[in-house]
């Protein structure tokens, strides 16, 4: 049976105020937990288990969860995640060693798979509309919570002598709230309309056609959810690794660090809104082009700006693209989720499972390209990965639909000017890079640096060469249009001209006044004709 929210309004306000809550209970527990682990004498390899085991269980509960949304509702479902996060903050007080830590980190993950699909399934069901709106505030007011709850934590850490009993009980007390206001808020009633009056298929037919199902689901996913995978990708390899790149490349103290993440959450709560309304209103095409944007800007600032107000200035772009590609995307989801209202959830849950996967894929790339290419390496890469992104996603949700690039003398202008020019930033970054440490850049470093620009020049007379051959071919076929065109407009003119002329003026017997009026009639019909030629001529030049 379809089932929708009793008060759609009050469902979407749930949702926002329960993210706030819920990231503020869970901020605590990730600065707590690592410190925690430290103190009963964890290695950091097992912490580092411990911190990825919840991202490495929500990857496949976020399909189940999707799935169970459609059977039994979104409503249980958030109830069952808000649940598992209470259970997971009382385990988490009598947990002393790694396999206790380990089960709290595994309730976690199935929470945060239920909560994190159910409540994009709220927000699609029930925005109306205003789904890019409604899914900014809910990401704004969760980063907020979320970072608010690690600055709370570290408070209550010192405040309390390090008590971490005691902040975990204060953890408890705060998951319980959420929970309720989910249970109360969230209350749904049979659906009405089209939706709910369409049979439901038997359950025959769902077992036999169900493999097949998921097959062709995954092939049409693969498009929306490899955008999302890419996109957030490349988010990650900086949100993920940010404090080392803070203080370990860029020297600056924990302190200053902690100012720039607290940048954030304002980036987030007054940008997210904003983007959101334009999406709404004006479509995802701004929003997708953003992320991109300031994906590629702030990889350039953190590479030529290593200090305090450079890294601040970069977070702050690269945040307000993360606030700019959330509604987008949700606005993408819901349209794609919207083919099939039955399944709704469990489309959600695929496409929800890609991002997170991009979250898992993000930090772990980073480290490998910083550990064997250092930073240049990583930001160079970081930069590709959001330009095949930006192209994916404006092709895979439609918004370069019908637009193509027309040959043309400024075309082919950007095609032989822009490679070289690349190559010459991309080199110059590099013996800048190679020389920070005041040796100088090194022989290697100038032939690797030669070896781009050549490779920028050769690209740029292949392009250029390109589109100068095809802009030839476009002028040719404008040309032969305009002669066929020009053929039509003079055909009957020429016409009137040759019967006057075979007719009237051709044969002896004419009379003489039949003849005075064949000869105007053709003298008129070729004024005609050069002043179709002379409209022409101006309309070419």
């Amino acid at each position: 049976m379809s089932l929708r929210a009793r008060r759609p309004r009050i469902a979407v306000a749930t949702v926002v105020a329960e993210g706030f809550l819920g990231r503020l209970a869970f901020g605590m527990v990730s600065f707590a937990l690592p410190l925690y682990a430290y103190s009963i004498g964890l290695s950091v390899a097992q912490i580092g288990l411990l911190v990825s085991l919840r991202t490495v269980l929500v990857l496949p509960l976020k399909p189940v969860a999707g799935w169970l949304a459609d059977r039994i509702g979104v409503r249980a479902v958030y109830t069952l995640g808000a649940l598992a996060r209470v259970v997971a903050a009382a385990a988490l007080i009598f947990s002393g060693s790694f396999l206790g830590l380990a089960l709290v980190r595994a309730l976690q993950g199935a929470s945060a798979a239920g909560r994190e699909v159910a409540s994009l399934g709220v927000i699609v069901r029930d925005a109306e509309g205003r789904v890019g709106t409604a899914y900014s505030l809910y990401s704004s007011f969760k980063s907020t919570g979320s970072v608010a709850g690690a600055g709370l934590a570290g408070i209550l850490i010192s405040a309390t002598g390090s008590d971490y009993r005691l902040l975990f009980t204060i953890i408890l007390i705060m998951s319980v709230p959420p929970m309720v206001a989910a249970w109360f808020g969230l209350r749904e009633v049979a659906g009405e309309g089209k939706e709910a009056r369409e049979e439901e298929p038997e359950e025959e037919m769902v077992r036999e056609g169900g493999v097949r199902e998921t097959l062709a689901m995954l092939r049409e996913f693969a498009g929306p959810a490899s955008v999302g995978m890419l996109v957030v990708t490349s988010a990650y390899m900086v949100h993920g690794i940010f404090p080392v790149l803070a203080t370990q490349y860029a020297g600056l103290s924990e302190a200053q660090a902690g100012v720039i993440y607290s940048l954030s959450a304002a980036v987030f709560l007054f940008s997210g809104p904003a983007f959101g309304w334009i999406t709404d209103r004006r479509g995802r095409t701004f929003g997708l082009i953003w992320r991109s944007a300031a994906n590629i800007g702030s990889s350039f600032l953190y590479l030529l700006s290593p200090t305090f107000l450079g890294l601040a200035f970069a977070r702050t772009v690269d945040d307000s693209g993360k606030a700019a590609f959330k509604p987008a995307w949700a606005s993408a989801v819901a349209e794609i989720s919207a083919a099939d209202p039955k399944r709704r959830g469990k489309r959600l849950g695929v496409l929800d499972t890609s991002q997170s996967l991009g979250e898992a894929v993000g930090p772990a790339l980073a480290g490998l390209l910083w550990q064997t290419g250092g930073i240049l390496a990583l930001f160079a890469v970081r930069i590709v990965v959001a330009v095949v992104a930006e192209v994916a996603a404006l092709k895979v949700f439609g918004e370069l639909k019908g637009l193509r690039l027309s040959p043309s003398a400024r075309l082919t202008s950007a095609s032989y000017a822009l490679p070289p020019a690349l190559g010459l930033v991309a080199a110059w970054g590099w013996i800048w890079y190679a020389g920070r440490g005041g040796s100088g850049a090194s022989q290697t470093d100038l032939v690797i640096g030669g070896a781009v620009v050549l490779a920028g020049s050769l690209i740029g007379a292949f392009a250029g060469g390109y589109a100068h051959a095809a802009e030839r071919r476009a002028a040719r076929k404008d040309e032969e249009r305009a002669l066929g065109d020009l053929a039509h407009d003079l055909r009957g003119q020429l016409t009137v001209i040759r019967g006057e002329v075979e007719l009237v003026l051709a044969r002896e017997d004419t009379e003489d006044g039949e003849r005075t009026r064949s000869a105007e009639s053709v003298l008129q019909e070729l004024e005609r004709i050069e002043e179709i030629v002379r409209k022409r001529r101006e309309g070419a030049s």
